[in-house]
């Protein structure tokens, strides 16, 4: 057994932890992504509900304004 035969396999080791760590962190890099794509729905989802409430409170009851509503013959 030479002397750098422990050494060798302790790099050897390191290379394979560090292979891990890469694959690892690229699956939560993935997560994060999916989870940001997600969160960015629910946001769209969340703000186009609360513009229907603020609707609904600055107009109970479903009435309309004349002024805004098309004449009938567009």
């Amino acid at each position: 057994m030479s002397e750098t035969e422990p050494l060798e396999r302790r790099i050897v080791q390191l290379e394979e932890l560090v292979s891990h760590q890469e694959h690892t962190v690229q699956q939560l890099n993935e997560a994060v992504v999916q989870l940001r794509k997600e969160l960015d729905h629910v946001e769209a989802k969340c703000n186009e509900q609360e513009g229907r409430i603020r609707s609904l409170s600055e107009n109970p009851m479903g009435q309309r304004d004349p002024l805004d509503e098309k004449p009938p013959h567009y």
